[in-house]
């Protein structure tokens, strides 16, 4: 089994906040009920709750539901639970089938994992103690993908926080014809923290095979009952969504693309949130704390919250300290993302970029994947952590580095990138890989974001518009803009990647021409507010 002590989910920590006015000066004594819940499947979840010993207010005590991000078990959230419960909730935890203790098996964050929370939440509403009309559930990762997936498959909830997810997660695990690593290491759990179903087993396997027909054979199924953009405008309830730009597992794409179609008042924060690889600084942690303690109390209680931007963005930007950006926040509304400012920078064979496009004669440059040993396979170099002398003597970083002029101005990018690309290569299956990175005047570099690409069935001259993962940063006067174009794309001083890279390579070689002269070249396109 692959080391995967570089996953890590974020939960959702409440720690022990009182936020509710109502309930701010109480404390209760409260007792803890472990029972099993069986499913329409007979499948039986491990589940717990907290009550406090007292009498109930007027309609009963609110209440919440804790999930767990995959992999995980209903005791991740006890600490939270019991702290609600202390305050005058009822609390619950369960741990998803396939997952702790629970029965059955995993079918990775599916519509079979939703239903199972729209009955243990029909159960719930049975409880006398509980004004039904008071559930709040609250997750992140998994723990918040499938309560959003069930409300959009009809379950009626008063009030949803949802932190680090996608509508389109499965999709986003395998963008643009890549595999990102966190899917593998989603996939390569011992069964003390997940069970997976037989279909989902293949998923690994078919991600380490060499075979072209295994590949359609992800792309086809992953999707299938998991992605549900589709159905958010089926969702009635306002809801708190929260996502990180740097995020490893799923960008905000799918979010940003589907943000209309979310019910009137709903709430969204983009930017610092610690989890999944991402960072975030001690002011904004006590920012999200608060605003999603205010949210719960608005959503059970009706009080009014202090502020009611509806839009919340955190633009990351120097300085760099302790190798993590500063964030500036902003408030505005949904429409922030409408209709961006784009600035195309056209990539030069002199490696720069330029507002300019190139118009010299060399209107091309070659792009190696170097693999000297074609026997290198990719469970091998994920054993390796793809670093080590046996990988680097099969397989050769190429790095090509694009550097624009100093700006002038403040370029505060928001949105989603994208890389128009024309491209020829010698093999049916190449990859492209752009990182985009800050210099800043005093010299010092770190990444922003990054555009992936695989095409698995390259043919001739091709054209490719394709997206990257959404950002949110402000480019410093003075500072450049720095591109980098890989075959392998890791990071330096990634804590959470390590040596791994962010998608898998792919390990043929292959020698591919990028095209570069005139306004049909090849460029980089930013999303830009003002």
């Amino acid at each position: 089994m692959m080391n995967i002590k570089g996953l890590l989910f974020l939960i959702l920590l409440f720690a022990g906040y009182t936020f509710s006015q109502s309930y701010k000066e109480n404390y209760f004594e409260i007792s803890r009920n472990n029972f099993n819940f069986k499913l329409r499947d007979g499948v039986i979840l491990d589940c717990t709750s907290f009550t406090p010993d007292a009498p109930g207010p007027n309609g009963g005590f609110p209440c919440i539901v804790y999930c767990h991000g995959y992999g995980k078990s209903k005791d991740d959230n006890l600490s939270n639970a019991i702290s609600f419960a202390k305050s005058g909730f009822v609390t619950y935890t369960f741990s998803m089938r396939g997952q702790g203790n629970s029965g059955g098996v995993s079918n990775l964050i599916s519509r079979t994992e939703a239903k199972d929370l729209m009955e243990f939440i029909d159960y719930i509403k049975s409880n006398e103690l509980i004004d039904r009309n008071r559930i709040a559930i609250s997750g992140s990762s998994q723990g918040g993908i499938i309560p959003l997936m069930a409300h959009a498959m009809g379950l009626e909830i008063q009030c949803l926080i949802t932190d680090l997810i996608s509508p389109d997660f499965a999709s986003n695990w395998i963008d643009n014809g890549c595999v990102k690593m966190s899917l593998l290491w989603t996939l390569s759990y011992g069964d003390n923290n997940a069970r997976y179903s037989d279909e989902v087993k293949n998923y690994r396997k078919w991600i380490l095979s060499k075979k072209r027909d295994k590949w359609d054979s992800l792309a086809f199924y992953l999707p299938q009952n998991r992605d549900f953009s589709k159905l958010i405008s089926k969702c009635t309830r306002p809801v708190y969504i929260s996502n990180s730009f740097q995020d490893k597992f799923f960008n905000s794409n799918s979010i940003i693309k589907n943000i209309f179609k979310f019910p009137y008042g709903s709430k969204f924060y983009f930017g610092a949130i610690e989890g999944h690889g991402t960072v975030s600084t001690e002011d904004e942690n006590k920012y999200h704390d608060k605003s999603m303690f205010e949210w719960i109390d608005y959503r059970l209680n009706k009080a009014e919250p202090e502020e009611n931007n509806s839009c919340v963005i955190c633009f990351s930007i120097y300085p760099v300290i302790n190798s993590s950006w500063s964030f500036q926040r902003i408030y505005s509304q949904p429409t922030i993302f409408d209709k961006p400012n784009r600035i195309k920078l056209y990539f030069h064979p002199s490696e720069k970029v330029s507002e300019t496009p190139y118009s010299g004669k060399t209107a091309s440059f070659i792009f190696k994947n170097t693999v000297s040993d074609t026997s290198i396979s990719m469970i091998e170099s994920v054993n390796t952590e793809f670093n080590g002398e046996s990988f680097w003597k099969k397989f050769t970083k190429t790095n090509i580095i694009f550097e624009s002029e100093p700006l002038e101005w403040n370029y505060n990018a928001l949105g989603i990138p994208k890389v128009h690309l024309v491209y020829k290569s010698d093999r049916k299956v190449c990859q492209y890989n752009f990182q985009i990175y800050e210099i800043h005047k005093d010299g010092t570099t770190k990444l922003i974001s990054s555009i992936n690409f695989t095409d698995r069935n390259s043919s001739g001259k091709t054209k490719a518009d394709i997206e990257g993962d959404a950002l949110g940063h402000i480019f410093t006067a003075g500072s450049k803009i720095r591109i980098i174009l890989t075959n392998l794309d890791t990071r330096e001083n990634d804590n959470f990647l390590r040596t791994n890279p962010y998608v898998l390579p792919v390990l043929i070689p292959s020698s591919n021409t990028i095209y570069v002269g005139g306004t049909e070249g090849s460029y980089l396109e930013l999303p830009l507010k003002e």
